[in-house]
Formats: C-alpha cells, sequence, structure tokens
C-alpha cells in the first residue's frame, strides 16, 4: 500500500488531533493543568530520574485515557446520535478508562510523596516496610 503523504504531514494531523481535543475536552484540560503541577511538586520534591520516569508514564497513561474516550464517545455519537442505553454502557465503560487510570496515578505519586516524608509520619515504617528492597534512587 502506497502512503498518500509525508511523514511530515503525518505529525502535522496528529498535533492538529491533538488540539481539536484540547480545544474541545474540558477533562483533559483539567487533567494537563494537573500534570502541569505535578512536575511543579516534582521540581520541587527534586524527583529523581526514576521518580520523573514514573510520573511521567502514569500521567501519560491518564492523558491518552482520555484522549481514547473523546475517540470512543465521538464514534458512538456518529453510530447512533439518539440516546441508546447499549451505547450508553459503551461509553461509561470508556469513561472508566480514565477513571482507573487517574486512582493509579494518585496513589502513585502519593507513595512517591509519602516515600519522600516516611520519617515524619508513622506511615513511614509501613512505607518502608511494603517497600522494602525496592529503592527510587
Amino acid at each position: 500500500m502506497k502512503r498518500s503523504h509525508s511523514i511530515y504531514k503525518s505529525f502535522y494531523f496528529a498535533i492538529v488531533g491533538f488540539l481539536v481535543v484540547l480545544k474541545e475536552e474540558r477533562n483533559l484540560k483539567i487533567q494537563l493543568i494537573l500534570f502541569l503541577l505535578l512536575l511543579f511538586f516534582g521540581y520541587l520534591l527534586r524527583f529523581k530520574p526514576i521518580e520523573w520516569s514514573v510520573v511521567l508514564l502514569s500521567s501519560s497513561i491518564v492523558i491518552v485515557s482520555e484522549m481514547v474516550n473523546s475517540v470512543i464517545e465521538r464514534i458512538m455519537d456518529y453510530v447512533n446520535p439518539e440516546f441508546d442505553n447499549k451505547i450508553k454502557v459503551i461509553k461509561d465503560i470508556s469513561a472508566s478508562f480514565v477513571l482507573v487510570a487517574c486512582f493509579f496515578s494518585v496513589i502513585i505519586f502519593l507513595i512517591l510523596l509519602l516515600s519522600r516524608f516516611s520519617h515524619i509520619y508513622s506511615l513511614g515504617s509501613l512505607l518502608n516496610y511494603s517497600f522494602k528492597g525496592i529503592s527510587l534512587a
């Protein structure tokens, strides 16, 4: 199969798609703002490279999940613009992708945060015991 456009056009289309989602999806804007706050906290806490890797990976999963959810919702609206309970279930399941990704992303951030302050809180001994042998250094 012959490609109909250059790699530059492919990047252009991808950027346009991202800008459309960014413009039209309120939740993506919220997630990007939270991501920027997370970057700020990471900078203040002087995250190590492995911590940055974990934060960036978990954050990218949240953002990509939101984008996939948006695509699924648009496809479902295109297939059937009228209310349909089966399509509602599909959309709800799609939205749950984002919820699960956000939930685990928050847990990851809390683990990183609590490991920084484990000497202050009594939870620290639990964290140190739970993650014995796993170093984020």
